[in-house]
């Protein structure tokens, strides 16, 4: 697969040239195997959201900011809020915790308030 460029909007071209993710992305990112993180700038801001290796949306343009640190899961945040997606796209925790730390053999802390807890990444 290919990076392209067309009017200042990013896609993906297979081997053959063909597109396999239109250009009408403004970043893209493959996270995992079938999952790529896209963004639009929308009023000025980054926005993120999930689409599959063939261009369906798994998830629509919706999060201010999307970390990809484990094999199993990556860390969405949606106004000020954290949350948890599977790598298929799926919503794993909603957006609902002020702060998940970095993700370490598969845990992480999460605090909402003045409350702390552990994450599972799976």
């Amino acid at each position: 697969l290919f990076w392209c460029a067309y009017k200042s909007k990013i896609g993906i071209l297979n081997t053959k040239g063909r597109y396999v993710i239109s250009p009408q992305w403004d970043e893209i990112t493959q996270i995992h195997q079938k999952l790529w993180c896209v963004a639009l700038f929308i009023k000025d801001k980054l926005q993120f959201g999930f689409i599959s290796n063939t261009g369906t949306y798994l998830q629509k343009i919706q999060f201010d900011e999307v970390v990809s640190e484990s094999p199993n899961c990556i860390k969405v945040k949606n106004n000020n809020k954290w949350g948890l997606y599977s790598m298929q796209g799926t919503e794993v925790i909603p957006p609902y915790f002020d702060y998940i730390s970095k993700i370490m053999h598969g845990l992480a802390v999460a605090k909402k308030g003045t409350l702390f807890g552990i994450v599972d990444d799976k």
